[in-house]
């Protein structure tokens, strides 16, 4: 496992690129985009990375067995958040 600062600089640098790919589809894009949309999903991909970052520094537990655990349902959850919101970009 990564030590939590490296962790939390993927996790922005992932939000980064979801936010450039997002930005360049709709300077891009051929047809019209619907603003509201691309808003609303600025502001999903920015919360969930401020809520990931947050849950990193807040581990359940001291023993190894329940911090694994923990950082095992917490890369989960954030692969299949990631997983939602590239495919809604890709829908634009």
């Amino acid at each position: 496992m990564a030590n939590r600062r490296q962790l939390k600089k993927t996790i922005s640098y992932i939000a980064d690129e979801m936010l450039n790919e997002l930005y360049t589809k709709a300077l891009f894009s051929d047809k019209e985009l619907d603003e509201e949309k691309i808003g609303a999903l600025t502001g999903r991909i920015l919360s969930q990375c401020d809520d990931f970052r947050r849950r990193i520094s807040h581990s359940n537990g001291k023993e190894p067995k329940m911090v694994k655990e923990y950082y095992s349902a917490l890369y989960q959850s954030w692969d299949k958040s990631i997983g939602e919101i590239w495919d809604e970009i890709e829908q634009l």
